[in-house]
């Protein structure tokens, strides 16, 4: 322990630290064979080696970086789920701000955010801050304590000791907070908690109502209901039965209280197949007595077995399709004409019937769910739906990309540019300040709904199409450049992106939007453009605009959303533009307004002529019986495209292409079927009166019917906290088990998100499957069966959950959040503890962080080592030998500062190259002095030679002198020369005209001296000339040479000079 805590190294792995062992026996080989290098170079190759396999040794035990710290990081998960009361979530949020405000230091914070989904509010930072959001709710009807812990314990920072502070209520309703506890043991980290204490003392809560899951018709079936509550009171007690309210003889009921359930038994008979649906509701005789609202209702439905029942379903108020009915009916199929206005369609009521047939109806007529129940229906249920046709259906409908559209056996798109010519749309939507007014009743703004309408147009475009949008406000801009829809996704998020601002000029954009039409270089069929806005603008030359427009084969239709409106402008606009003027007060209707507005585009895909279609042998189930026969002329149908395994029976012939007119297939669980014309009092009215059109009809509804279920299987489903479980109990009709199904199947939950369902044998005859349970509404499960025999069959169940779990639970929920601070080592705290309580290192070990570095210790020490453990036996030069042992000192010292200061500086650097150096020079010593000698060379080289300049400059100033002295001598001399004979000795002087040697000899005339020459052998010619009156002459040959040898000698004087001191 004492060496753990003062080295700051561990091993990972340490039993290679014996190869350490290895040292003193490759010491002493190394020696021996080592034997011709120099002892000095000797020592230093066996060091090197023993360094090699030191660090050889601990990176194969993988050393690490051992590092302690005295720091806390504390991470804050608040509860902001619906059972929090709002005054305790706003006292939480203004506790944290304090903590960590006030708290100094170099700790760290992070503050997670959980309801049904834990967010990161505040990534780990320094405390001290006032900077501090808090996220708002995204699911708070459910509370998932699990997954806020296991985000908590994600983002903990390492090198801290963390502490985990959970504020909530404990009440969970999706995952086990019991999982994460451990795994915050494991992780050595503390769980404070404060528990949020509230209590509902005045409630009544319905706790279910239990029906059997499956029910025989014309049965009796007991409604079982249960009933808790706080206090002993009474209630009122209303059920209803497929939407009546049941008559009751006796409606109030008494309650116990002390949360003990009160069971009711109602007894129902039910009559008829398919869903019933049953919904009971309490309200209390006194206000008082109730807290919670929510919680006073319950639902559950029961399936009956429906023999083959249809609904055909028809625009409001239509009834083109009451001959299809009659004439089912007369076939004894159970068919029943409903409008889409009469009828609210969901996944739970289209399991009523066996067939659904959609008579000419828009795709806006149906919302976006309803889209998915009716693919679900098919999918996931195996449903039966057939389309017909008409000016607003499949493609001319707007079905095109819709989820209906992915279960036909036909694509509603024609992806043949030659079959369809294109049109062209240009959507000009106001983009100004008053578009972000709300709409009434709820928070969505004019903008958003104008957005989501313009891309619900541009869904119900054809590929082959060109959109372009404008966003306007003061000025206009192209959010979409005219282009074709291939690229839906980004035209969605182009066009959602549109924000309010600024003013409204509708001139310029209407300008822009002509002008863009204009430039397409594709020939379209199509030209139109929609106007929207909500408020008035600069008056502008709209009409000559509008016959530009107009004369272009262009057409405009106006929008007007609000009360701000410029009616007349935007009337005048669409009358003068061919279009149509639609002025829209509620906003939350420019969807549906938007989408018919584009209908004139989607037009094209009708075909409006006779024809006769013709049959296909084999017909398939439809056309039994109907093969080889005439069948009567159609008035018209909608163009659509056949997909690769659709069977098509019925077509339209023509030159280039054959158009489906009847097409069906089976997807999945279910079966779908088209008729791609219809419309009987325009299209189909000579069918009406064929002969075998109720047989034809009937035969393809029996086709599409769905498979009944088993009666003979017990069927229970449950709510066990957030799971669903289905129990099913098979028996034979001889009542013998039915052991070895298989049983797969489809869930749906109330977003209509589909999973797949299996179910497991767990006892004889006996099979279990569960489900999570995560949002309030109907769940419903499809099964399908199959025994050794590969017989099969459906089984269809559900479980309504009626209300958030949130509102089940009346109180604080102490016991697990004590467990989890006691398995932790956590505490209790609440909302007055002070911040340093909550920072504080009570309970907390010292944080002991590893790094490996064993990769580090080979790239900057063992590689370097081995380089030069290689070059000092290797390289006979101390200088290269030096030069190397300086390029890896200099790696292994940037390698150590680095991982020191944590970053390498420039004086680090620095550091370290200093470092390197004087290693270096310690390693070539004997280099140092020659070294320094060469370098101050050229010093004492310069002062040696100003030194001798300046000797020689004095020298050669004497020397002027001496010849000065001498010539003035000279000149009295040659005055007295012809009068007095000189004697024959030798004159001193002269050695420095003629040297030492003739200096020696007896002494000439003064003419023959100087000149070398006998006075009297100079000719006349060459004697000197006279000098000017007041100045000696003197010869300038004998002159300039008695300089030159004098300068040459006292040369050769200072060059000896030189020579003695150096020497």
């Amino acid at each position: 322990m004492l060496m753990a805590v003062q080295w700051p190294i561990s091993f990972d792995r340490p039993a290679w630290l014996w190869l350490l062992l290895v040292i003193p026996v490759l010491a002493t080989i190394s020696t021996r064979s080592l034997s011709g290098l120099d002892p000095y170079r000797r020592a230093l190759a066996v060091t090197l080696r023993s360094l090699v396999v030191v660090l050889l040794a601990i990176a194969l035990a993988q050393i690490q970086f051992v590092k302690r710290n005295e720091n806390i990081a504390v991470i804050f998960v608040l509860d902001r789920s619906r059972s929090i009361p709002e005054d305790l979530r706003f006292k939480t949020q203004e506790y944290v701000r304090k903590v960590v405000s006030e708290t100094k230091g170099e700790h760290r914070f992070a503050v997670v955010g959980f309801d049904g989904r834990a967010d990161l509010d505040m990534t780990p930072s320094r405390v001290g801050t006032d900077i501090l959001d808090f996220s708002m709710a995204i699911k708070p009807d459910r509370t998932d304590l699990a997954s806020a812990m296991r985000l908590a314990l994600a983002v903990a920072p390492e090198g801290y000791s963390r502490r985990v502070v959970l504020v909530s209520d404990g009440n969970e309703n999706i995952g086990h907070l019991a999982d994460e506890i451990e795994a915050a043991v494991s992780n050595q980290t503390a769980i404070d908690v404060i528990p949020l204490a509230y209590q509902c003392d005045n409630e009544i809560l319905f706790d279910k109502i239990v029906v059997p899951a499956q029910a025989g018709d014309d049965t009796q079936i007991p409604v079982r209901l249960i009933v808790k509550s706080r206090r002993p009171t009474r209630a009122r007690l209303n059920l209803y039965h497929n939407d009546r309210e049941v008559p009751l003889t006796n409606p109030m009921i008494d309650l116990s209280g002390a949360m003990r359930p009160d069971p009711f038994t109602i007894p129902i008979r039910l009559t008829g197949g398919g869903v019933h649906r049953f919904d009971a509701r309490l309200t209390p005789l006194s206000p008082g007595d109730d807290t919670i609202p929510e919680n006073n209702r319950a639902t559950a439905f029961t399936f009956v077995e429906a023999q083959g029942r249809v609904l055909v379903l028809t625009p409001p108020g239509n009834l083109d399709d009451r001959v299809l009915v009659e004439a089912l009916q007369r076939e004894k199929i159970d068919a029943e004409m409903r409008g889409v206005d009469e009828i609210s369609i969901d996944l739970l009521k289209l399991q009523e019937y066996s067939v659904v047939l959609l008579c000419n109806i828009s795709s806006d007529t149906f919302n976006e769910p309803q889209h998915k129940a009716l693919a679900g229906y098919v999918r996931d249920f195996g449903g039966g739906l057939i389309m017909v046709g008409g000016h607003e259906s499949f493609g001319a409908g707007g079905w095109i990309g819709t989820p209906v559209e992915t279960v036909s056996p036909v694509s509603f798109q024609l992806q043949n540019r030659k079959v369809l010519a294109s049109a062209a749309l240009i959507l000009v939507l106001d983009r100004s300040g008053s578009m972000a007014a709300p709409v009434a009743g709820t928070t969505k703004t004019q903008q958003r709904i104008a957005n989501k309408s313009a891309v619900l147009a541009m869904r119900s475009l054809s590929p082959q199409d060109i959109i372009g949008v404008i966003g306007f406000d003061g000025r206009p801009e192209w959010i979409v450049s005219p282009r074709r829809c291939t690229e839906r996704k980004l035209i969605e998020n182009s066009i959602l992106s549109l924000s309010p601002a600024g003013g409204t000029r509708i001139f310029p954009a209407l300008q822009l939007a002509y002008e863009g039409l204009l430039s397409l270089s594709d020939p379209v069929m199509i030209k139109h453009i929609i106007l929207l806005t909500d408020g008035q603008s600069e008056p502008g030359p709209y009409d000559t605009l509008c016959s530009q427009i107009t004369a272009s084969g262009i057409t405009l239709s106006t929008i007007g959303v609000g009360d701000a409106m410029n009616d007349p402008v935007l009337r005048n606009l669409a009358k003068a533009g061919g279009g149509s003027y639609h002025p829209v007060h509620n906003p939350s209707t420019l969807p549906q307004v938007l989408f018919r507005e584009t209908q004139i585009l989607r037009s094209r895909m009708i075909i409006e002529q006779d024809f006769l279609p013709r049959s296909i042998p084999p017909g398939g189930p439809a056309m039994v019986g109907l093969d080889g026969i005439a069948l009567p002329p159609l008035g018209g149908f909608v163009r659509t495209q056949p997909k690769a395994d659709a069977m098509i029976p019925i077509i339209h012939d023509h030159p280039d292409h054959l158009d489906p007119i009847l097409a069906y297939w089976n997807y999945e669980m279910g079966k779908m079927a088209v008729f791609t014309s219809g419309w009987w009092t325009h299209w189909g009215s000579r069918w009406v009166s064929w002969e075998s059109f109720g047989k034809f009809w009937a035969q393809l509804i029996r086709w599409a019917m769905r498979q009944q279920g088993s009666t003979d299987f017990d069927i229970v489903t449950r709510l066990e906290g957030s799971q669903g479980k289905i129990m099913i109990e098979a028996l034979n009709k001889d009542a013998s088990y039915l052991n070895f199904l298989r049983i797969q199947g489809r869930l749906t939950n109330p977003s209509m998100e589909t999973d797949t369902l299996h179910l497991y044998q767990t006892g004889p005859g006996r099979y279990e499957g569960t489900f999570e349970v995560n949002d309030d509404g109907n769940y419903l499960v499809n099964l399908l069966y199959k025994d050794a025999q590969q017989e099969q069959g459906v089984i269809t169940t559900g479980m309504s959950v009626p209300y958030s779990p949130e509102y089940r639970d009346l109180g604080t929920n102490f016991a697990l959040l004590e467990k989890a601070a006691e398995r932790t080592g956590g505490r209790v705290l609440d909302l007055t503890t002070p911040p340093e309580v909550v920072f504080s290192r009570q309970n907390l070990p010292i944080t002991v962080s590893r790094q490996p570095i064993w990769r580090w210790v080979i790239t900057w020490l063992l590689l370097p080592l081995l380089v030069l453990d290689i070059a000092g036996r290797r390289l006979a030069s101390t200088v290269a030998f030096s030069i190397y042992v300086e390029l890896s000192v200099l790696a292994v010292a940037c390698a150590v500062f680095q991982a020191w200061h944590g970053h390498l500086s420039s004086w680090v650097a620095v550091q370290a190259i200093l470092l390197a150096e004087i290693v270096g020079w310690a390693v070539r010593y004997r280099y140092i002095v020659p070294t320094l000698q060469f370098l101050t060379h050229t010093v004492a080289a310069l002062s040696s030679a100003s030194q001798r300049s300046t000797r020689s400059l004095s020298k050669l100033k004497g020397v002027r002198e001496q010849v000065r002295m001498q010539l003035d001598e000279h000149n009295t001399g040659d005055r007295m020369s012809e009068q007095i004979t000189l004697e024959p000795s030798a004159d001193t002087r002269r050695r420095f005209d003629v040297g030492d040697q003739v200096a020696a000899e007896p002494a000439k005339d003064l003419a023959g001296s100087l000149g070398r020459a006998a006075a009297k052998e100079i000719d006349e010619t060459a004697k000197p000339r006279r000098a000017r009156p007041g100045r000696p002459s003197v010869p300038e040959d004998d002159t300039t040479s008695r300089l030159l040898q004098a300068k040459r000698r006292a040369r050769e004087e200072m060059d000896r000079q030189d020579k003695d001191e150096r020497g």
